[in-house]
């Protein structure tokens, strides 16, 4: 009955699908990179690794963020191993009802730059809109993959330059456009890529 919560588990449900890639004669889309075919991305794109769990860190501590670890709880293989907010309290609070065992960090950067120490192999950004770009953006430069909520950027050249410069950096970004997900979506665009519409 909760929408937010149904995107959100269909949304992990396909980054955490290995699905064999699409041929070459797909059209590119913008909501994956290095691999713009589908919304599933291959594993060894994330660093995943088949003998641990995947681990996410989060970057907010509000109500999507919330709704996303909802979601992680009820996924197999995944866990969340770092959470960052503005406020320390509010990660470590985060933390204690969405994410136990996980570590908490007073501000994003303080997270950003601990990767070497949680270990995450993706960082899913629910930050308020306008900050998405930047946080984005220092992901990138510093080798880590994203998942970043709707809007990516506030403008679309903003979202081009991301995708550019994930491209890269060989570095796997996907914008939480959750609909591109459903089975049926897929289909539709199986069918257009194999030419049988379009």
């Amino acid at each position: 009955q909760d929408g937010t919560r149904t995107y959100q588990k269909h949304l992990v449900s396909c980054l955490a699908t290995s699905r064999q890639s699409h041929t070459s004669r797909a059209r590119p889309h913008r909501h994956a990179s290095p691999s713009p075919h589908s919304c599933v991305s291959e594993p060894q794109q994330l660093g995943m690794a088949a003998t641990r769990p995947f681990r996410w860190a989060v970057t907010s501590a509000g109500k999507i963020a919330a709704d996303f670890a909802h979601a992680i709880r009820q996924l197999p293989g995944h866990e969340i191993v770092a959470v960052a907010a503005r406020n320390g309290a509010d990660a470590d609070a985060f933390v204690a009802k969405h994410a136990r065992g996980a570590k908490a960090y007073r501000g994003y950067a303080a997270m950003f730059g601990d990767r070497g120490a949680h270990g995450a192999d993706c960082c899913y950004v629910a930050t308020q809109p306008d900050t998405h770009a930047e946080l984005v953006e220092t992901l990138l430069d510093a080798g880590t993959p994203a998942l970043c909520e709707k809007p990516l950027a506030v403008a679309p050249d903003a979202v081009d330059a991301l995708y550019a410069r994930a491209a890269a950096r060989g570095c796997f970004l996907m914008e939480g456009m959750w609909t591109r997900c459903f089975p049926a979506v897929e289909k539709a665009r199986k069918a257009i890529d194999d030419g049988v519409v379009g």
